[in-house]
């Protein structure tokens, strides 16, 4: 980051600004920040996850599965883009691919696998109850 003349501190200070505004749901401009900061470091987790999320916030899931999906190439272990590379493709309409990617997540037995499962449990259950004639 010093070779763009940032400092870590100028790094952190744009992105807490970043999410500040997307809390404000002022999605534009926090995108702008964000995509200026993976410009800067591509490599930047945090800069691609707040990205994602605030592409999918704005409607624009597509562009999110795909910068997730490049991450994820080059990564595949990661959880946290995978599950947000579900929600994405959940958006999109893209079933089959989505229950592909919940497989590979669930394959790599991290907390965040197990977590997704146990909302998926509670949102089916709570579907159920939903679904089910009220018994008086």
């Amino acid at each position: 980051m010093k070779e763009f003349g940032f400092s870590d501190s100028d790094f952190y200070a744009i992105a807490r600004r970043a999410y500040e505004l997307s809390l404000q749901g002022a999605y534009e401009p926090a995108a702008t920040l964000l995509e200026g900061l993976r410009a800067i470091d591509p490599l930047d987790r945090h800069s691609l996850l707040s990205l994602a999320a605030v592409r999918m916030k704005q409607g624009r899931a597509s562009e999110s599965a795909a910068m997730l999906e490049a991450w994820l190439a080059e990564r595949p272990r990661d959880e946290q883009p995978r599950a947000l590379l579900i929600e994405a493709l959940l958006e999109l309409g893209r079933v089959p691919q989505a229950h592909a990617e919940r497989l590979r997540l669930e394959a790599g037995g991290g907390v965040l696998s197990q977590r997704l499962e146990l909302r998926l449990r509670a949102a089916e259950q709570s579907a159920d109850r939903t679904l089910s004639p009220r018994r008086r």
